[in-house]
């Protein structure tokens, strides 16, 4: 018996979530909890280039704000972003693919993308809350292109 609203939201959230884990499974991929995501991010393998996260959003998405240091390879324009991001993901142990989490899928469509580009699956991980869950839990957000330096408030999102 669930006993308010907020319960009722984390059971949703939650079959939503093993949902979108079981889709993934049969695609080859796997889902990453924001936990995970969160010290992926503060790793310091993160900052030797050997965990990738990559951006499935499209530009306007990403230059309003993106995890810090994070890739944009957005699944629609393949060919803008790929010298970049492929040989990134190619060295790197771990890539952790996200767009804004949900319902949006396109960060299966690019984890599928670097698969076929060559990128083992087994280095490829989903973050299904997105980059909207990245932005609710408080985690630092950077604005502009990648490695801007540029970092919107807490207070200001």
């Amino acid at each position: 018996r669930l006993s308010g609203p907020n319960e009722l939201a984390t059971v949703s959230s939650a079959s939503l979530l093993d949902k979108l884990a079981a889709r993934l499974a049969q695609k080859g991929l796997r889902l990453i909890p924001h936990a995970a995501v969160a010290a992926l991010a503060r790793d310091p393998r993160f900052a030797q280039g050997l965990v990738v996260l990559v951006d499935a959003r499209d530009g306007s998405h990403y230059r309003a704000g993106h995890i810090p240091g994070a890739y944009q390879f957005d699944h629609y324009r393949l060919q803008d972003y790929i010298q970049e991001v492929l040989p990134a993901c190619q060295i790197a142990e771990q890539v952790v693919v996200y767009c804004n989490g949900g319902e949006c899928e396109d960060s299966e469509f690019v984890a599928m993308d670097l698969g076929q580009l060559g990128v083992p699956s087994q280095k490829i991980g989903i973050y299904g809350g997105g980059f909207t869950e990245w932005k609710t839990k408080g985690n630092p957000v950077e604005t502009g292109s990648r490695g801007s330096g540029t970092f919107v408030e807490a207070n200001a999102r």
